[in-house]
Protein backbone atom coordinates (compact mmCIF):
# COMPACT_ATOMS: atom_id res chain seq x y z
CA UNK A 1 0.00 0.00 0.00
CA UNK A 2 2.82 2.41 0.84
CA UNK A 3 4.59 1.73 -2.45
CA UNK A 4 1.29 2.22 -4.28
CA UNK A 5 0.90 5.65 -2.69
CA UNK A 6 4.44 6.53 -3.75
CA UNK A 7 3.72 5.47 -7.31
CA UNK A 8 0.49 7.50 -7.33
CA UNK A 9 2.34 10.54 -5.97
CA UNK A 10 5.00 10.25 -8.64
CA UNK A 11 2.37 9.85 -11.35
CA UNK A 12 0.41 12.85 -10.08
CA UNK A 13 3.49 15.10 -10.06
CA UNK A 14 4.51 13.97 -13.52
CA UNK A 15 1.01 14.48 -14.89
CA UNK A 16 0.79 17.92 -13.32
CA UNK A 17 4.12 18.87 -14.87
CA UNK A 18 2.99 17.72 -18.28
CA UNK A 19 -0.31 19.59 -17.98
CA UNK A 20 1.43 22.81 -16.96
CA UNK A 21 3.88 22.47 -19.83
CA UNK A 22 1.10 21.85 -22.34
CA UNK A 23 -0.88 24.83 -21.04
CA UNK A 24 2.15 27.05 -21.32
CA UNK A 25 2.76 25.74 -24.78
CA UNK A 26 -0.83 26.50 -25.85
CA UNK A 27 -0.67 29.92 -24.24
CA UNK A 28 2.48 30.77 -26.16
CA UNK A 29 1.04 29.35 -29.35
CA UNK A 30 -2.05 31.51 -29.02
CA UNK A 31 0.11 34.58 -28.61
CA UNK A 32 2.12 33.45 -31.61
CA UNK A 33 5.29 33.82 -29.63
CA UNK A 34 6.16 30.10 -29.50
CA UNK A 35 9.61 29.38 -30.74
CA UNK A 36 11.48 26.19 -31.26
CA UNK A 37 13.81 27.05 -28.39
CA UNK A 38 10.86 27.38 -26.02
CA UNK A 39 9.53 24.02 -27.15
CA UNK A 40 12.88 22.38 -26.57
CA UNK A 41 13.24 24.11 -23.21
CA UNK A 42 9.79 22.95 -22.14
CA UNK A 43 10.59 19.39 -23.14
CA UNK A 44 13.88 19.49 -21.25
CA UNK A 45 12.15 20.84 -18.14
CA UNK A 46 9.52 18.12 -18.28
CA UNK A 47 12.12 15.39 -18.73
CA UNK A 48 14.26 16.82 -15.94
CA UNK A 49 11.29 16.88 -13.57
CA UNK A 50 10.34 13.34 -14.56
CA UNK A 51 13.91 12.11 -14.06
CA UNK A 52 14.16 13.85 -10.69
CA UNK A 53 10.87 12.36 -9.53
CA UNK A 54 11.97 8.92 -10.71
CA UNK A 55 15.23 9.19 -8.78
CA UNK A 56 13.40 10.40 -5.67
CA UNK A 57 10.86 7.59 -5.93
CA UNK A 58 13.65 5.03 -6.32
CA UNK A 59 15.46 6.41 -3.27
CA UNK A 60 12.28 6.45 -1.21
CA UNK A 61 11.60 2.85 -2.20
CA UNK A 62 15.16 1.87 -1.22
CA UNK A 63 14.88 3.59 2.16
CA UNK A 64 11.45 2.05 2.74
CA UNK A 65 12.89 -1.39 1.97
CA UNK A 66 15.72 -0.82 4.45
CA UNK A 67 13.23 0.36 7.06
CA UNK A 68 11.08 -2.73 6.50
CA UNK A 69 14.16 -4.91 6.99
CA UNK A 70 15.06 -3.12 10.23
CA UNK A 71 11.50 -3.48 11.52
CA UNK A 72 11.44 -7.16 10.55
CA UNK A 73 14.77 -7.73 12.31
CA UNK A 74 13.53 -5.96 15.43
CA UNK A 75 10.32 -7.98 15.38
CA UNK A 76 12.30 -11.19 15.00
CA UNK A 77 14.55 -10.25 17.94
CA UNK A 78 11.51 -9.52 20.10
CA UNK A 79 9.64 -12.72 19.24
CA UNK A 80 12.25 -15.35 18.31
CA UNK A 81 14.78 -17.39 20.25
CA UNK A 82 18.02 -16.74 18.37
CA UNK A 83 19.51 -20.17 19.12
CA UNK A 84 16.66 -22.41 17.97
CA UNK A 85 14.65 -20.15 15.67
CA UNK A 86 11.50 -20.96 17.67
CA UNK A 87 9.39 -18.35 19.42
CA UNK A 88 10.75 -17.05 22.69
CA UNK A 89 9.08 -17.28 26.07
CA UNK A 90 7.56 -13.79 26.07
CA UNK A 91 5.97 -14.15 22.65
CA UNK A 92 4.68 -17.62 23.44
CA UNK A 93 2.78 -16.40 26.48
CA UNK A 94 1.29 -13.56 24.45
CA UNK A 95 -0.03 -16.09 21.93
CA UNK A 96 -1.21 -18.40 24.72
CA UNK A 97 -3.30 -15.61 26.25
CA UNK A 98 -4.85 -14.87 22.87
CA UNK A 99 -5.67 -18.52 22.20
CA UNK A 100 -7.20 -18.91 25.67
CA UNK A 101 -9.55 -16.04 24.87
CA UNK A 102 -10.40 -17.68 21.55
CA UNK A 103 -11.07 -20.94 23.37
CA UNK A 104 -13.47 -19.19 25.75
CA UNK A 105 -15.38 -17.63 22.83
CA UNK A 106 -15.54 -20.61 20.50
CA UNK A 107 -14.97 -23.67 22.64
CA UNK A 108 -12.16 -24.72 20.30
CA UNK A 109 -10.05 -27.34 22.13
CA UNK A 110 -6.41 -26.66 22.83
CA UNK A 111 -3.44 -28.48 24.29
CA UNK A 112 0.02 -27.73 25.60
CA UNK A 113 3.03 -30.02 25.26
CA UNK A 114 6.08 -29.48 27.47
CA UNK A 115 9.34 -31.06 26.30
CA UNK A 116 12.41 -31.45 28.50
CA UNK A 117 15.61 -32.98 27.14
CA UNK A 118 16.97 -35.91 29.13
CA UNK A 119 20.48 -35.62 30.65
CA UNK A 120 21.13 -32.26 28.99
CA UNK A 121 23.29 -31.06 31.88
CA UNK A 122 25.51 -34.09 31.32
CA UNK A 123 25.89 -33.18 27.66
CA UNK A 124 26.98 -29.67 28.61
CA UNK A 125 29.36 -31.03 31.24
CA UNK A 126 30.96 -33.70 29.05
CA UNK A 127 31.12 -31.86 25.72
CA UNK A 128 30.99 -28.15 26.54
CA UNK A 129 28.49 -25.36 26.06
CA UNK A 130 29.10 -25.08 22.31
CA UNK A 131 27.97 -28.66 21.78
CA UNK A 132 25.03 -28.05 24.10
CA UNK A 133 24.00 -25.10 21.93
CA UNK A 134 24.31 -27.31 18.84
CA UNK A 135 21.99 -29.86 20.46
CA UNK A 136 19.41 -27.19 21.27
CA UNK A 137 19.58 -25.80 17.75
CA UNK A 138 19.11 -29.21 16.14
CA UNK A 139 16.28 -30.14 18.49
CA UNK A 140 14.60 -26.85 17.64
CA UNK A 141 14.64 -27.85 13.96
CA UNK A 142 13.32 -31.30 14.85
CA UNK A 143 10.42 -29.87 16.84
CA UNK A 144 9.52 -27.53 14.00
CA UNK A 145 9.46 -30.42 11.53
CA UNK A 146 7.51 -32.80 13.76
CA UNK A 147 4.76 -30.40 14.80
CA UNK A 148 1.93 -29.23 12.56
CA UNK A 149 2.35 -26.06 10.52
CA UNK A 150 -0.24 -24.15 12.59
CA UNK A 151 1.19 -25.20 15.97
CA UNK A 152 3.06 -22.64 18.08
CA UNK A 153 6.49 -23.85 19.16
CA UNK A 154 8.76 -22.06 21.61
CA UNK A 155 11.80 -22.47 23.78
CA UNK A 156 10.78 -21.65 27.34
CA UNK A 157 14.20 -21.75 28.96
CA UNK A 158 17.35 -23.85 28.94
CA UNK A 159 16.51 -27.23 27.44
CA UNK A 160 12.75 -26.92 27.96
CA UNK A 161 10.47 -26.44 24.97
CA UNK A 162 6.73 -26.00 24.65
CA UNK A 163 4.13 -26.44 21.90
CA UNK A 164 0.67 -24.92 21.79
CA UNK A 165 -1.81 -26.96 19.77
CA UNK A 166 -5.25 -25.67 18.77
CA UNK A 167 -8.33 -27.36 17.26
CA UNK A 168 -7.09 -30.71 18.49
CA UNK A 169 -8.34 -33.61 20.59
CA UNK A 170 -6.43 -34.91 23.57
CA UNK A 171 -5.65 -38.18 21.80
CA UNK A 172 -4.28 -36.33 18.78
CA UNK A 173 -2.19 -34.11 21.06
CA UNK A 174 -0.70 -37.21 22.66
CA UNK A 175 -0.01 -38.58 19.17
CA UNK A 176 1.87 -35.40 18.28
CA UNK A 177 3.76 -35.73 21.55
CA UNK A 178 4.82 -39.22 20.49
CA UNK A 179 5.86 -37.90 17.09
CA UNK A 180 7.97 -35.25 18.78
CA UNK A 181 9.54 -37.86 21.06
CA UNK A 182 10.39 -40.11 18.12
CA UNK A 183 11.77 -37.18 16.12
CA UNK A 184 14.02 -36.09 18.97
CA UNK A 185 15.16 -39.66 19.61
CA UNK A 186 16.22 -40.05 15.98
CA UNK A 187 17.88 -36.67 15.63
CA UNK A 188 21.48 -37.25 14.57
CA UNK A 189 23.86 -34.82 16.23
CA UNK A 190 27.47 -35.23 15.15
CA UNK A 191 30.27 -33.47 17.02
CA UNK A 192 33.71 -32.38 15.76
CA UNK A 193 35.37 -35.64 16.88
CA UNK A 194 33.04 -37.57 14.62
CA UNK A 195 31.01 -39.10 17.41
CA UNK A 196 27.27 -38.79 17.78
CA UNK A 197 25.32 -37.61 20.80
CA UNK A 198 22.07 -39.48 21.53
CA UNK A 199 19.24 -37.25 22.69
CA UNK A 200 15.89 -38.21 24.19
CA UNK A 201 13.13 -36.20 25.82
CA UNK A 202 10.51 -36.49 28.54
CA UNK A 203 7.20 -35.03 27.35
CA UNK A 204 4.04 -33.95 29.16
CA UNK A 205 0.69 -33.20 27.53
CA UNK A 206 -2.28 -31.29 28.97
CA UNK A 207 -5.44 -30.55 26.98
CA UNK A 208 -8.68 -28.62 27.52
CA UNK A 209 -12.04 -28.88 25.77
CA UNK A 210 -15.39 -27.21 26.22
CA UNK A 211 -16.11 -23.50 26.28
CA UNK A 212 -14.81 -22.34 29.65
CA UNK A 213 -12.21 -20.03 31.11
CA UNK A 214 -8.77 -21.63 31.11
CA UNK A 215 -6.33 -21.06 33.93
CA UNK A 216 -3.14 -20.85 31.89
CA UNK A 217 -0.85 -21.27 34.88
CA UNK A 218 -2.74 -24.41 35.86
CA UNK A 219 -2.66 -25.76 32.31
CA UNK A 220 1.09 -25.29 32.00
CA UNK A 221 1.60 -26.68 35.48
CA UNK A 222 -0.30 -29.84 34.55
CA UNK A 223 1.77 -30.31 31.40
CA UNK A 224 4.99 -29.69 33.35
CA UNK A 225 4.02 -32.14 36.08
CA UNK A 226 3.15 -34.73 33.44
CA UNK A 227 6.60 -34.17 31.94
CA UNK A 228 8.13 -34.72 35.39
CA UNK A 229 6.20 -37.98 35.64
CA UNK A 230 7.67 -39.02 32.29
CA UNK A 231 11.14 -38.48 33.75
CA UNK A 232 10.27 -40.45 36.87
CA UNK A 233 8.93 -43.33 34.77
CA UNK A 234 12.24 -43.71 32.94
CA UNK A 235 12.45 -40.78 30.48
CA UNK A 236 12.06 -40.96 26.70
CA UNK A 237 8.28 -41.17 27.00
CA UNK A 238 5.04 -39.15 26.85
CA UNK A 239 2.67 -38.74 29.80
CA UNK A 240 -0.75 -37.10 29.54
CA UNK A 241 -2.34 -35.10 32.38
CA UNK A 242 -6.12 -34.81 32.32
CA UNK A 243 -7.48 -31.37 33.12
CA UNK A 244 -11.05 -31.17 34.53
CA UNK A 245 -13.05 -29.20 31.98
CA UNK A 246 -16.51 -29.12 30.33
CA UNK A 247 -17.61 -25.80 31.78
CA UNK A 248 -15.81 -26.36 35.05
CA UNK A 249 -12.29 -24.92 35.09
CA UNK A 250 -12.86 -21.26 35.95
CA UNK A 251 -10.09 -19.39 37.71
CA UNK A 252 -12.12 -19.15 40.92
CA UNK A 253 -12.67 -22.91 40.96
CA UNK A 254 -8.99 -23.60 40.45
CA UNK A 255 -8.12 -21.19 43.23
CA UNK A 256 -10.51 -23.10 45.46
CA UNK A 257 -8.93 -26.41 44.47
CA UNK A 258 -5.46 -25.05 45.22
CA UNK A 259 -6.67 -23.82 48.62
CA UNK A 260 -8.04 -27.30 49.38
CA UNK A 261 -11.63 -26.07 49.69
CA UNK A 262 -13.10 -28.48 47.16
CA UNK A 263 -12.05 -31.47 45.11
CA UNK A 264 -11.76 -31.56 41.30
CA UNK A 265 -14.48 -33.35 39.40
CA UNK A 266 -12.20 -36.19 38.38
CA UNK A 267 -9.13 -37.80 39.88
CA UNK A 268 -5.93 -35.85 39.52
CA UNK A 269 -3.60 -38.30 37.80
CA UNK A 270 -0.60 -36.08 38.25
Amino acid sequence: MTRLRRAMTFGAVLAASLVVSVLLWIDHAQDERLRMGNMVLSAVVVLAIALLQLMMAHERARLAHLLDQVLDDNERLLTTDDLTGLRNRRHFFQILEREATEHLMTGQPMAVIVIDLDHFKTINKDHGRAVGDLVLSEIGHTIRRAARARDIMARLEGDTFVCLLTAITEDTAVGIGERLREGIRHTKITIASGGRIPVTASIGVAAVTGRAEVDLDRLLDRATRAMSKAREFGMDRVVCARLPVQGYPTRAVYDAIEAGKRQPLDDDPS
